[in-house]
């Protein structure tokens, strides 16, 4: 009797030993918790909670410490439940850790996390979901779509008034253009030197302007993805004494070249 009370004895100051043990590393993971920002759930295979821990328990889902059975798909939105299942399979199978982002019902209300699911205990199917806040960063990225498309939408806008525009002050210009090329043709009333010399820049600044039009019209086809480009000969002396005439009120002698 006294050797079974020893050994009693023994057992139990093995036992309070061990429980001791267990509490100062309950308390060393609570201290751990507290300080860091993630969300920890440990469930087992079917997905039930079996312990969550959060530093902030504001953002622990809503009804987490209802009684009775949790499951970890209660807290998740109904057309997330599916994938992170999918993924927990995965990790189940294969060993390997997943990633996974969900939004959940807590005390804050509606909020983003990112959850890093592992495998801890091979034997038990023992699963931990490490989640952390990024609703600041959903927020932001919702902000960043919104702001591209509105940029995207002035951009159609833009591009829609660059080409109407363009159409309507080719209306004009081609009057322009017309009356003086019948001017510079009318064999009954030809123009002296002077008035043809005149008419002659009225034509040019004319197919000047039409060519900036049709810049503009290129401009927006660019924007549009449908410019096509063509390898084509350019004049270029031409083409400078015509850039040197528009931009000086004196005719530049061809010899001063």
């Amino acid at each position: 009797i006294l050797d079974m009370g020893g050994q009693l004895d023994k057992a139990n100051q093995n036992l309070l030993s061990t429980q001791k043990a267990l509490q100062e590393r309950e308390a060393n993971l609570h201290a751990v918790v507290n300080v860091m920002d993630d969300i920890i759930v440990e469930t087992d295979s079917d997905g039930m909670i079996l312990n969550a821990w959060a530093g902030d328990a504001s953002l622990l889902p809503n009804r987490l410490n209802e009684s009775g059975a949790r499951l970890m798909w209660d807290y998740l939105q109904p057309e997330q439940i599916e994938e992170a299942k999918r993924l927990t399979n995965i990790v189940l199978e294969t060993g390997q850790s997943q990633v996974a982002g969900y939004r959940t019902e807590t005390m804050r209300g509606p909020r983003w996390f990112l959850a890093h699911i592992h495998l801890t205990d091979q034997g038990n199917k023992t699963l931990i979901f490490s989640s952390r806040d990024i609703t600041e960063r959903k927020e932001m990225e919702h902000s960043i779509l919104e702001a591209k498309e509105e940029a995207e939408k002035a951009s159609r806008a833009k591009t829609e008034f660059l080409s109407s525009m363009s159409h309507e002050l080719r209306t004009p210009l081609n009057a322009v253009l017309g009356f003086s090329q019948l001017l510079q043709m009318d064999n009954e009333s030809p123009l002296n030197p002077e008035q043809a010399e005149y008419v002659s820049e009225i034509n040019k600044a004319g197919k000047h302007l039409l060519e900036l039009i049709n810049e503009v019209l290129d401009l927006a086809k660019i924007e549009t993805g449908r410019l096509t480009i063509s390898l084509e000969p350019v004049q270029l002396y031409g083409a400078m004494e015509e850039v040197l005439t528009l931009n000086r009120r004196d005719r530049l002698n061809p010899a001063d070249f």
